[in-house]
């Protein structure tokens, strides 16, 4: 949920989540109830892109670099490298094991390190994929489609306050051979279409990550935080009980 500071945190398991509304990334108004259903994020690793699980292109990870949505000195810096014309991108070094004709989306927390860098974000299965690209001057989508059988449900990003954003995509692709592969690149420039580009790096621009999250459905839910488990992580589905009649809880 997010709390009344405006961080999210986690909430044991049979309390209810009282989730207060971001308005422009600053917390405002009254709660309501968080009820979701069941969901697994199966991304193994969704804070630690230092880990081997994360296959880093040209790319650096510096750990714990800055505060994270949490409130936490747990978000990463992902730094591009200074190769001449490389691609930077960071993407899970297993692929992801999914079903064709499944919709999943993907999200991860965002914020710029230096210089801006757009991100181009890219979910292939087979020949069949979708992406978008992300304008981090004006934080719009700029671009976003599908190939192939692939089709691209909704893109979009979302302040959460302190500079942070949480950019998703979601969409379903039909192949029924190969895995899901999910990664993201940094663009110097602007891009558009299935290009990412290649550029010389500085060494020192890039972003901070937080919370990166696959999961089967059409949207988003809230963040599964997951540290290694095989699988990754499920949240049940939630039902509200005792809740009062539809004078105190519409």
């Amino acid at each position: 949920r997010i709390n009344a500071q405006g961080l999210i945190e986690n909430v044991a398991s049979g309390q209810s989540r009282l989730d207060y509304p971001l308005i422009d990334g600053v917390q405002k108004g009254c709660p309501h109830h968080i009820l979701e259903p069941a969901r697994t994020n199966v991304v193994q690793y969704s804070e630690s892109f230092s880990n081997a699980y994360w296959q880093k292109d040209e790319i650096t990870v510096l750990a714990n670099q800055t505060i994270s949505p949490d409130g936490s000195l747990n978000a990463d810096a992902i730094i591009e490298s200074t190769t001449s014309n490389a691609y930077h991108r960071v993407l899970p070094t297993t692929p992801i094991s999914g079903t064709g004709g499944t919709n999943y989306s993907c999200s991860v927390y965002v914020k710029k390190k230096g210089d801006t860098r757009h991100i181009y974000w890219f979910i292939q299965k087979g020949a069949d994929a979708f992406y978008v690209h992300i304008d981090m001057t004006n934080y719009v989508v700029s671009d976003s489609n599908s190939s192939g059988s692939g089709n691209l449900v909704d893109a979009s990003i979302t302040p959460v306050g302190n500079d942070w954003y949480r950019i998703s995509v979601s969409g379903v692709v039909s192949s029924t051979s190969g895995d899901y592969y999910n990664q993201i690149y940094l663009n110097k420039q602007l891009g558009s279409g299935f290009n990412p580009t290649q550029y010389t790096g500085n060494g020192i621009s890039g972003l901070y990550l937080w919370g990166w999250q696959l999961e089967a459905g059409s949207y988003p839910t809230s963040y599964i935080p997951t540290n290694g488990e095989s699988g990754g992580v499920t949240r049940s589905a939630e039902t509200a009980n005792g809740a009062g009649n539809s004078t105190t809880f519409n």
